[in-house]
């Protein structure tokens, strides 16, 4: 197959420049398609994008790059199991959010006509699968064959060395494009700023090579390349890992060569289409046809008038927000959830201020945007309703927000005299939503300065706080046990217990090799001594690490005669590794290489299996109790109590609903009915049920590219089974459960509820409490004697987990409490003043 690329790339080479053949006019949708079909032709595997919230890696925010879901791959981890088992040659497109962190690119999108908050990343990528000579080629003709870019329009770059480094020209790649056909007066070598890619400061790195394309063409555009100049613009990068670089800055080469190719989809799209920029092509120009609707000013003309800045700021926030809550984020003070309301509010500010929309149109756009979007992203589809009300939630709270902070910004300018403090700033952009940018405009007409050094000085405390809070196990530098060849945890055990009768249970133990220990900062240690807190990664290990919302095991680590080592007090995964965390008994040493017995808590376990099988229990009876699908937003299965988030358009989730829910779920748990594990293929899934959620499929274990499904069996009373895809734990008979008690519920946004409950032991504690306090209180009111009743005590029973339902007539008898109090007191009062009369 070699032999055969080599001679017709050289022909076509040739072809090109000669008869110089246009490049094909194709669609977004056929641009991304004929690449993914161009490399599964080539034996590459096509691996689907991930979610853009990074699974088991806490450096970013978002995923940021084409390769971040396979970057324990890269580091050179090895998979017996799961969806990276056995990958060589693989081929995807990402989603990408670039909204902070070191790749921001939030403060530039529509200043010009390239940056985007989101953006999607084609991407090839070889775990030792192929050489440079392959990767280069595979490039070359998919740009210059199947798309038809002229290849007089394009130029190599490549590493050039680096003297300080102690590297050489990678002549081999300069040699190869030569060898193509590439002129040698286009193929340029530069530093290691421009052609040299690391992962981190140690780790995988290695040169890359880049293909750049000429906008303007019939030109030697040499001199362009690489100079920030908008006609001569990088297309692909192709990364050669090829090196490692330890804590010394020592480079030494890697055993296996790893290729990471990416490639920007929005530009290559825009060069598919002949066209500037992306935001002219059929990816962009729909929706700004549809910004321009609401609009109360001239179309989008792809120029840097203030107006067309405000459309592609809209178009691309608006964009990114769509893929964000698609994909589960909601809009917050903190992380991610900040990240999407800087966006939200960023667009609404741009569509009212700029372009004269009315206030709360934002939302609006969502049918539209959603609409156009849905050929290249299905998933946000199913999610239309559930954007639009978060988004038209989030505008109306900022306009509030952001008038109490012009209202506060007009005080503080009269109380300054030349320049407005940066705390203050600050203040206004976090607190209330008005962006720096607006706040200088506002003081420089008031003829203000504003102190921009403070601010960002603020800025940079309020990250380093919420660095700070970082837990230990976020602090753990996993790279080292990846380059050492430290397989991932084997926790194949995590699930094995044995049902002894009804709601008693069993649990594994199992003898495992302490492989890494951490102190609490995160730093790879020998030991950890008496009381200390830190980390533990182990070989195997039958503890349950949160995911799918299901929070993780406790328990201990014990050494041959039974003594406690360390007490583990939580469980988390990275990068296919379990991290313990936890604390040294006293008297106790905890060394790497010592071989211990890995015992889990087994009440804290059991609760969470009654409490995630309540949770697909509720799904089922809040879809009976509405007679509609519901949209399960989130979970978080906890021992001592459950939550559960559902997206319920236009329908009140009255005391009625509460109560009908509580039945069905509490029948189904007194039926007694079987709870199965199988594992099914992802193309089964539709078989099994035509209507799960991407939600779903994301809480849901893969193992060997096959799913875990938990069915509740049928029974006369549910007339189907209950089949949701989860990675948690369950019961095997719903009648372990014992009982369900739903304690209280509250708005998590528009149309978005959250239903507070608890199961088990915590269920019947809850109705015997409330029929306690009942008794209390209707004693109370029976007795004639005239004395004040201590309601202040009543009211901390009262806020207990108490059952919803039970609560509202509770609250009605402590109100009539209060209301014999204030009569007591009246009484008192008159009798004291007919007193001092006499």
């Amino acid at each position: 197959m070699m032999n055969k690329l080599w001679r017709s790339s050289s022909y076509h080479i040739c072809a090109i420049t000669c008869l110089r053949l246009h490049i094909r006019h194709l669609s977004a949708h056929q641009v991304r398609l004929s690449f993914l079909e161009y490399f599964k032709e080539h034996d590459h595997t096509y691996v689907p994008s991930s979610s853009v919230i990074p699974e088991e890696d806490n450096s970013v925010a978002f995923v940021n790059a084409g390769m971040n879901q396979f970057k324990p791959l890269f580091l050179g981890a090895k998979y017996e199991e799961g969806k990276f088992a056995g990958l060589r040659n693989v081929v995807n497109w990402q989603k990408c959010i670039r909204v902070g962190g070191k790749h921001n690119d939030f403060d530039d999108v529509g200043r010009d006509l390239t940056h985007h908050t989101f953006f999607e990343m084609l991407g090839n990528y070889s775990f030792g699968g192929y050489s440079k000579t392959e990767a280069c080629l595979y490039a070359w003709r998919f740009l210059t064959d199947v798309v038809r870019i002229p290849a007089d329009r394009l130029y190599i770059t490549y590493f050039g060395g680096d003297e300080n480094m102690k590297l050489k020209e990678d002549s081999e790649c300069r040699d190869i494009w030569v060898k193509l056909g590439v002129p040698k007066n286009r193929v340029l070598g530069f530093c290691s700023n421009h052609n040299f890619w690391e992962m981190a400061k140690t780790g995988p790195c290695g040169p890359c090579t880049e293909i750049h394309y000429d906008l303007i063409g019939n030109r030697e555009a040499q001199e362009l390349v690489n100079s920030n100049d908008p006609t001569v613009v990088e297309i692909w990068n192709i990364v050669f890992m090829q090196f490692s670089r330890d804590i010394s800055s020592t480079i030494r080469s890697l055993p296996t060569l790893y290729i990471d190719c990416g490639m920007g989809f929005e530009r290559l799209v825009s060069i598919v289409q002949g066209l500037q920029s992306a935001y002219d092509t059929d990816l962009f120009l729909p929706l700004m046809k549809i910004i321009h609707k609401y609009s109360k000013v001239e179309e989008y003309s792809g120029g840097l008038r203030d107006t067309d800045t405000a459309y592609r700021i809209i178009a691309d926030h608006l964009r990114a927000a769509c893929i964000m809550i698609s994909d589960g984020v909601e809009p917050g003070s903190r992380n991610r959830g900040y990240h999407l309301r800087r966006v939200l509010r960023r667009a609404a500010l741009n569509l009212s201020l700029v372009l004269g929309a009315e206030r709360g149109m934002l939302a609006s756009l969502v049918s539209g945007f959603v609409n156009h979007m849905t050929l290249l992203y299905d998933n946000v589809a199913e999610c239309e309703t559930v954007i639009a009300k978060m988004v038209m939630s989030e505008e109306e709270l900022f306009w509030k927000s952001y008038d109490k902070g012009n209202k506060l910004l007009e005080n503080n300018i009269a109380s300054q005299q030349h320049v407005l403090r940066g705390d203050i700033a600050w203040m206004l952009s976090g607190t209330y939503g008005l962006p720096l940018a607006v706040t200088q405009k506002i003081c420089n007409e008031k003829g203000l300065k504003v102190d921009v050094d403070g601010f960002h000085q603020c800025l940079r405390k309020f990250q380093r706080t919420q660095k700070a809070e970082e837990e230990p196990w976020q602090k753990v530098d996993l790279e080292e046990m990846i380059l050492n060849g430290i397989k991932p945890t084997n926790d194949s055990d995590k699930y094995g217990c044995k049902r002894i009768e009804l709601g008693k249970y069993e649990f594994s133990s199992k003898l495992g090799t302490v492989m890494a220990v951490f102190d609490v900062n995160g730093k790879n240690v020998m030991t950890l001594k008496s009381g200390e807190v830190g980390s533990v990664i182990m070989d195997s290990t039958v503890f349950f690490a949160e995911q799918g919302g299901q929070l993780y095991d406790k328990g201990t680590l014990r050494d041959n005669l039974d003594n406690v080592i360390f007490t583990v007090n939580g469980a988390k995964r990275r990068s296919g590794y379990v991290i313990h965390t936890g604390e040294v008994a006293d008297g106790q040493t905890l060394e790497r290489g010592l071989n211990l017995m890995q015992i889990i808590d087994p009440k804290q376990r059991f609760s969470l299996m009654c409490g995630h099988t309540a949770t697909h229990i509720l799904h089922f009876a809040l879809e009976k109790a509405f007679s509609a699908s519901i949209r399960q937003m989130g979970s978080f299965i906890g021992p001592n109590k459950l939550h559960f988030d559902f997206f319920v358009p236009d329908e009140k989730f009255t005391l009625e609903k509460v109560e009908e829910v509580m039945a069905i779920v509490n029948k189904i748990i007194e039926s007694n009915l079987n709870v199965t594990v199988k594992y099914i293929l992802q193309e089964e899934l539709g078989s099994v049920h035509k209507n799960f959620s991407v939600f779903d499929i994301s809480q849901s274990a893969a193992f060997d590219g096959s799913y875990r499904i938990i069915t509740i069996e049928s029974s006369e009373l549910l007339g189907q089974d209950i089949v949701e895809p989860c990675c948690g734990t369950h019961v095997s008979n719903t009648g372990d459960i014992g009982r369900f008690v739903i304690v209280g519920q509250k708005s998590r946004g528009a149309n978005v509820r959250r239903i507070y409950a608890v199961t088990n032991s915590a269920a019947l504690e809850s109705i015997r409490s409330a029929a306690k306090l009942e008794d209390k209180l209707c004693h109370a009111l029976s007795d004639f004697n005239q004395t004040f009743i201590n309601t202040h005590k009543l009211m901390e029973e009262f806020q207990k987990d108490l059952p919803l339902p039970s609560k509202s007539s509770i609250y009605q008898l402590i109100k009539t409490v209060k209301k014999k109090n204030k009569y007591i007191s009246q009484k008192l009062r008159s009798s004291n003043v007919n007193q001092h009369i006499a």
